[in-house]
């Protein structure tokens, strides 16, 4: 039998953009969240490394929102726990804020939108 670590802390909170758009199966939906980490690198500078992060839910809201509103490039907040399971781990959401749906071009000189996907407007 594992022996107990005692008192701990399960919580995580990210912002990110989605990569890929959601999958559901039975009663599950799926999707992963590209976000960054600082890593320092063998020069000893500090770099922004790219992390993809799966994120799951099977609460019915949830998954009607994440289906009806969440797709590819999408910018999220989602607050939830980690949780392993054979094969993997991921997040489970518990809450999740809708971000923009169209990202700006660093190279652009009058930084205006750069429209991804298919969206209206």
């Amino acid at each position: 039998m594992a022996k107990s670590i005692g008192l701990s802390f399960n919580r995580v909170s990210l912002m990110g953009r989605v990569t890929g758009d959601p999958v559901v199966s039975g009663d599950w939906v799926t999707f992963n969240l590209k976000t960054v980490v600082p890593k320092q690198g063998a020069d000893g500078k500090w770099l922004e490394a790219e992390v993809m992060v799966p994120m799951l839910s099977n609460d019915p809201k949830k998954i009607e929102t994440i289906t009806n509103f969440v797709q590819d490039e999408r910018q999220l907040y989602v607050e939830g726990y980690i949780e392993a399971w054979d094969g993997g781990c991921g997040v489970f959401v518990n809450l999740i804020k809708l971000g923009s749906k169209t990202m700006f071009d660093p190279d652009s000189q009058n930084n205006a939108p750069a429209k991804k996907g298919n969206y209206p407007g």
